[in-house]
């Protein structure tokens, strides 16, 4: 898996922009990190015929899924389930934009989805 590299971007008192290697993470740690701080994990991405979501804090829950033009090219709703598959392979390869909103509280959560 590829690291990413983290740059300061800091604007000095001439004006002048300067960059800064501040570290590495890699994309795997990003995806870990964003997964605990939403409670939704996504996968495989990219994916090529299931997508697979886990639910930890998300019940009854509205699923979106939108091309990249927006168009809305799923939709399916969770009750109390944890764990989901939804079949995607008839869908074309592209960037998609998948959301999840819970019900009771409105929190919602997007991932951006590479379909192959």
């Amino acid at each position: 898996m590829k690291n990413l590299a983290l740059l300061l971007i800091l604007l000095t008192t001439t004006g002048m922009l300067s960059a800064q290697k501040t570290g590495e993470i890699s994309l795997k740690q990003n995806i870990e990190n964003y997964s605990r701080l939403t409670g939704v994990t996504i996968f495989p991405n990219p994916v090529k015929d299931r997508l697979n979501i886990e639910l930890d804090d998300y019940q009854n829950c509205l699923i979106y899924l939108y091309d990249i033009n927006g168009k809305k090219v799923f939709k399916q709703k969770i009750e109390d389930d944890i764990q989901a598959s939804f079949d995607i392979s008839n869908l074309d390869t592209g960037t998609y934009l998948l959301f999840i909103i819970n019900e009771q509280d409105k929190k919602s959560v997007n991932f951006r989805i590479q379909k192959l």
